[in-house]
């Protein structure tokens, strides 16, 4: 972003000499302008990505998202098969049955695979909780890079299951979803956020925290497609591979922000108890509470509907693992013309608020035409509206971190995300046990009853509530 005029920046320099953190909280949003031109001191939003280190964390991001995407394709059916073949006692392969002839052991897999990934995002998220605004405050202390490091090393867990169950046949597939639970203890993006907090003035990090997730979704875009060229061993022993180079590369290339309030900080010893006070003080406040209620629905619907998208779409429509490939690869890519051109634009012309609200309306929208959905087609169509609903996070974020003194950026955002992590354990278990009850392979909608105009059925109307939730919650945001 651009603008000179923050009015925020004055008031974020005085919490870093020691002001009252109530004249933080009391600087108003800065996020009207957006566009990525120079700032008042002849700085391009690119020279400022360059010149503070914020552009080392971009390999990270990316890295991280193409190990994370790269066995999405083949996940639903390693899930599904493994409950299926346990179920009849004999080796199943779903995939290789046409729609509407799969054995019922097919529709108990898919029912037991999309509960396991509920119980484990619960498990994940309970622990992200109560665990990120720590991490967050101990990055602030200690440094963003230890953190960032301990965070993609247990990310690599999960996947590095996978491996051991394809290639050495481990026969207990469910220590993938425990695995996936402690990832919860350290999100890396949560660190990232703060480490841009860090580097960039207040009037661009809207923007940057959009490039941030822009990456991420970048590599959504290219490796699912690409990864169906591959078997899904090989596509799991690279991204095994591409964890570990993330590993180094994060403790070899990625520096440490310069920020003089981040030296000020690390130079402080972390006192817990003063943390769990600025906790409190931060749910007191109504700016925050309401945001942090806006990050949990939001969290809620997005990684609840995640949870059974693909299983939905494998049982209903049909879905391959190319189509799974083409699908995540469609979602990125429209995901990162979101998190770029879609959000430059909706900040310079809407502001952070607005285009908060936008955001949540569209996520509404979606929720409710992918209940309708009977066609393949459909679900790719209905992306179109992802672009805007992807905004909300970080114009969320950008909210609250223009109202944080440059020394807190970690426990901020960490308990923002915290918030969101609070939500995210909550929706994959509500939509997951609607989805299972109300499920029954097709038969309801066959029938002629209200499913044939909705197959979806309850799980995506809750997800369409849920957003509706949070737009009034970001509608009473106090100014």
């Amino acid at each position: 972003m651009a603008a000179a005029e923050a009015l925020a920046e004055p008031l974020l320099e005085r919490a870093g000499e020691g002001s009252s953190r109530d004249d933080v909280e009391a600087a108003p949003s800065n996020a009207a302008s957006a566009d990525g031109g120079d700032g008042a001191d002849g700085k391009s939003l690119w020279r400022e990505l360059w010149e503070s280190g914020a552009c080392s964390l971009a390999p990270m991001v990316f890295l991280e998202g193409s190990a994370y995407v790269i066995a999405f394709a083949y996940l639903p059916f390693i899930q599904t098969d493994f409950f299926a073949s346990e179920y009849a006692g004999v080796d199943v392969r779903c995939e290789n049955y046409e729609l509407g002839t799969r054995p019922d052991a097919c529709v108990h897999g898919s029912h037991m695979a999309v509960s396991y990934n509920a119980f484990s995002s619960l498990a994940m998220n309970l622990i992200s909780f109560f665990c990120v605004p720590l991490t967050g405050r101990a990055s602030d202390v200690f440094g963003r890079r230890p953190l960032l490091v301990l965070g993609q090393t247990l990310m690599a867990g999960p996947i590095v299951v996978l491996y051991l169950y394809q290639s050495w046949g481990w026969t207990n597939l469910r220590f993938y979803w425990y695995m996936q639970g402690l990832t919860g203890i350290v999100q890396p993006f949560a660190i990232a956020l703060a480490y841009i907090a860090d580097c960039m003035r207040p009037a661009r990090r809207g923007t940057a925290f959009g490039l941030l997730l822009g990456l991420f979704l970048a590599a959504a875009t290219v490796v699912p497609f690409l990864s169906t060229f591959l078997s899904s061993q090989m596509a799991i022993r690279v991204g095994v591979t591409i964890f570990l180079i993330n590993i180094l590369y994060t403790i070899f290339f990625v520096r440490e922000p310069r920020s003089s309030a981040c030296v000020r900080t690390r130079a402080q010893k972390i006192v817990v108890k003063e943390t769990w006070q600025r906790l409190r003080e931060l749910w007191a406040s109504p700016y925050f509470f309401r945001l942090a209620l806006v990050a949990i629905f939001y969290g809620a619907v997005n990684v609840g509907l995640q949870s059974l998208d693909m299983q939905y779409y494998q049982l209903h429509l049909g879905f391959t693992s190319e189509d799974n490939g083409l699908y995540i690869s469609t979602l990125g890519g429209v995901g990162t013309l979101g998190q770029t051109a879609v959000l430059h634009v909706a900040l310079k012309y809407l502001g952070e608020r607005r285009t908060l609200h936008a955001s949540l309306v569209c996520g509404c929208l979606r929720c409710i035409a992918l209940g309708m959905v009977q066609y393949k087609w459909e679900v790719f169509a209905l992306c179109s509206l992802l672009g805007m609903q992807m905004c909300c996070f970080p114009a969320l974020s950008a909210l609250k971190a223009n109202r944080a003194g440059d020394d807190e950026q970690g426990l901020v955002q960490g308990t923002l995300y915290g918030a969101r992590c609070l939500g995210e354990a909550v929706g994959p278990l509500l939509l997951s046990a609607l989805y299972t009850h109300y499920d029954d392979g097709g038969t309801k909608a066959a029938a002629g009853t209200f499913f044939a105009l909705f197959p979806g059925g309850p799980p995506y109307l809750v997800a369409a509530l849920l957003f509706a939730c949070a737009l009034i919650s970001a509608l009473t945001v106090p100014v």
